[in-house]
């Protein structure tokens, strides 16, 4: 499983965790891996977007290993344009309570929802977050750009979090370097070393060569 291929482990159950990236689409490719592993644990998963359309997402999923059998497990909301958008969601699996129709619920990219917005409606939003993944036992991932927020936005929202996996990228000397940095996660140690990993062939995987520089 992608997880403990990368030496992170299992992650909190009924959680609101945040997936950042300086820049580009590793969390996607990341988010996307992690809901086929979900789905071959019999897990019901709901994927939302921002910046594509449902059919788009079907496809990269099933770009990505799946081979249509756990599909039926996955709802997928496309082009989503408005955090009121987002709220409803969250409204429609709060009323179904604990018995709830999915344990997963990726929102991709959440940050595009509050460029525009105010910081009251972002602390409103992710109380919201967390008191549906408590009361419905799911477990929320938030994609954002580093960047898109303004610092005091993003302060804030990683400190509302229960964790937070963070995909950073170096070009020392003409190289580049990606690392995984976990500055913080619910119930789990913190690791204390910076977790180097490559990217091939859409899929993500521990990055063994010696770096030097």
């Amino acid at each position: 499983m992608l997880l403990k291929s990368l030496g992170l482990g299992e992650l909190p159950d009924n959680s609101l965790l945040l997936v950042e990236e300086d820049l580009g689409e590793t969390k996607s490719i990341f988010l996307q891996r992690l809901v086929l592993d979900y789905l071959k644990k019999g897990q019901k998963v709901l994927y939302i977007s921002t910046k594509r359309s449902a059919e788009e997402i079907l496809e990269e999923i099933g770009f990505i290993g799946s081979k249509g059998e756990e599909i039926e497990e996955l709802t997928v909301h496309g082009d989503l344009e408005s955090r009121e958008s987002l709220v409803e969601i969250c409204n429609s699996l709060s009323a179904q309570g604990d018995a709830g129709p999915v344990n997963i619920c990726v929102v991709d990219t959440f940050s595009f929802l509050f460029m525009e917005e105010s910081l009251h409606d972002l602390i409103n939003d992710l109380k919201l977050l967390l008191k549906t993944s408590r009361k419905c036992n799911i477990t929320f991932y938030l994609a954002s750009d580093m960047g898109v927020l303004q610092g005091r936005e993003e302060h804030i929202l990683r400190s509302m979090v229960d964790g937070i996996i963070q995909f950073r990228t170096e070009y020392p000397a003409g190289k580049v370097n990606r690392f995984i940095n976990i500055p913080k996660m619910k119930r789990v140690p913190p690791i204390e070393r910076l977790i180097p990993y490559k990217i091939k062939e859409g899929t993500i995987s521990p990055d063994t060569r010696e770096r030097v520089g």
